[in-house]
């Protein structure tokens, strides 16, 4: 069995391994709104170390948000906030622990977290 999930796992593939799905979701969407209300949008991206049986998470605002950050030369890094992946508490990480060493290459935005615990609640997206 390996100790490390893939370098690009998201939290729709490790949905089958978690502790406790609905709970896990629920959680990190409320983490994600706080983001997008402070930043207009939000994407997740869950630690590679564990087992991905309640990975910690990594929140950031969306891309377009941080591309703008960036082209004003500002530095990105204190816009990520690091979640405990069982309580959902802030993890007072400093920057080392921030970067992208121990998180998924691959991130997972409001919308879709939104759409995976719709679908794990059993609810249906009506067709227009």
């Amino acid at each position: 069995m390996t100790s490390k999930l893939p370098d690009d796992a998201t939290v729709a593939e490790v949905l089958p391994t978690l502790r406790n799905p609905e709970d896990y979701l629920r959680g990190m969407l409320e983490n994600m709104m706080l983001c997008k209300r402070e930043h207009g949008g939000a994407s997740v991206r869950i630690g590679t170390t564990g087992l991905g049986i309640t990975p910690h998470y990594r929140v950031e605002p969306d891309k377009d948000y941080l591309d703008v950050v960036l082209k004003d030369g500002g530095d990105i890094s204190p816009y990520f906030v690091a979640y405990h992946g069982s309580n959902h508490k802030r993890l007072d990480w400093g920057f080392d622990e921030l970067q992208t060493s121990n998180w998924s290459a691959k991130l997972m935005t409001l919308n879709e977290i939104q759409v995976l615990l719709g679908n794990l609640r059993g609810f249906r997206r009506k067709r227009p």
